[in-house]
């Protein structure tokens, strides 16, 4: 299946370059360790996992985003911000988006 990105999950940049292929070969040894968060069958959390996988040939793993859709941005910033390794610039521009 197909699956498109959530407008929500945009405010972050994708993985590039050397980062992506080491996603790539993170999840060609090990598996993907956390499923794509889905919601309305677009990937709200999970898009460089997604795109891994299908470079791999590979299904990646899903679950579906359990809240309701005001809870959207609040969920895709918690879950980059925590994980990500961001600059101070992109940390304050990916915590500021879609508020005010």
């Amino acid at each position: 299946m197909v699956l498109t990105f959530n407008p929500v999950a945009d405010i972050f940049q994708l993985l590039e370059g050397a980062e992506f292929d080491d996603l790539v070969a993170d999840i060609a040894a090990h598996g993907v360790r956390e499923p794509i968060t889905i919601y309305k069958c677009q990937i709200l959390d999970g898009r460089n996992r997604y795109l891994a996988c299908q470079k791999l040939g590979i299904a990646c793993p899903t679950r579906q985003f359990g809240g309701e859709e005001s809870e959207l941005l609040d969920f895709v910033v918690s879950a980059n911000l925590i994980r990500r390794h961001l600059s101070e610039s992109q940390r304050a521009s990916g915590a500021g988006a879609g508020r005010g």
